[in-house]
């Protein structure tokens, strides 16, 4: 007769919930950042210490003014970040300085990347991660990867489940590819599920679409079916829509931000159009998403400015 380990045991009682409660049990209270709307930006960690050094700044004097630019001038409340930030708790008290909330990459991040050998690994990175963060006034939720495959759902959940243990009061989050979501959206505990929907593409990209009126229409009905998914499964929704520019070929970033095409390359990605960002907003708000997450608060960076 096989006898389970306690973290066995105590994942089986939090599966046993959360089937209880695809049963009809009482809705679970919702989270802090499922309370309002939640209008962020994505910054990617990688790109800060470049954009700092064009701005002739320090490090740290950058991430405060861009904070306060992200909260004042693009009336944003939340930031939610990828491949870091470096100190997660420092980053948490300068966004609570300016009234912002924070979804910081943790230390389960690089479990997927590395792999996983055991569960004291897990616990220890779990530990860590909320002995830093959890209780920290900014902080919204754990980030656990960016774009997960539909067959990383049960690691995933596993990872969620050991956090939701250790720290009750703040959710873990993912932000996933369209044809990756129907997963999390329907068979996870998951509480907020967060889409990239990236439909502006370039002329005659092969891959994106376009022209602009195909470019809505897909993302109208890519954000309706997250709603859609998201009320089936009683989940809050949050659309991660397009504010950015990739370039399949050459290209280079100019001294005002401008990304520059050279002949022979093509728009991937172009950048929505003012009118077409605001669409975006509208359109996830109509289809039912209670946040507005845009991809990204650092563009360029690269080699060459």
């Amino acid at each position: 007769m096989s006898v389970l380990s306690s973290r066995q045991a105590r994942s089986l009682g939090v599966l046993l919930l959360f089937l209880a409660g695809l049963a009809g049990a009482a809705p679970r209270p919702p989270f802090a950042i499922e309370t309002r709307l939640v209008r962020g930006v994505y910054w990617p960690w990688e790109k800060t210490a470049r954009h700092a050094k064009h701005a002739d700044m320090e490090l740290w004097e950058f991430v405060d003014h861009m904070m306060g630019r992200i909260r004042n001038e693009w009336h944003c409340n939340l930031i939610w970040f990828v491949n870091g930030p470096q100190e997660p708790a420092r980053v948490c008290d300068l966004a609570a300085k300016h009234g912002l909330t924070v979804l910081p990459g943790t230390r389960l991040a690089g479990l997927f990347v590395h792999g996983l050998r055991s569960e004291e690994q897990l616990d220890r990175a779990v530990k860590q991660t909320v002995d830093v963060l959890g209780q920290k006034p900014a902080l919204g939720a754990y980030v656990l990867k960016d774009e997960p495959k539909n067959l990383e759902r049960a690691q995933l959940e596993a990872f969620r489940m050991a956090l939701a243990e250790a720290d009750p009061e703040h959710p873990a989050i993912a932000v996933t590819m369209t044809n990756h979501t129907e997963a999390l959206a329907l068979d996870s505990g998951f509480p907020v599920i967060c889409t990239d929907i990236y439909h502006f593409g370039g002329p005659r990209s092969p891959a994106i679409p376009n022209p602009p009126r195909r470019s809505q229409q897909t993302y109208r009905g890519a954000v309706m079916a997250l709603a859609d998914m998201c009320q089936q499964g009683g989940k809050t929704a949050w659309s991660m829509p397009q504010a950015f520019v990739d370039v399949w070929g050459a290209s280079w970033t100019d001294d005002q931000g401008n990304v520059v095409i050279e002949p022979g390359s093509y728009w991937h990605w172009r950048m929505s159009t003012v009118a077409e960002t605001r669409w975006q907003i509208w359109e996830s708000i109509r289809a039912g998403c209670k946040g507005v997450v845009f991809f990204s608060a650092l563009l360029g960076g690269g080699d060459e400015w």
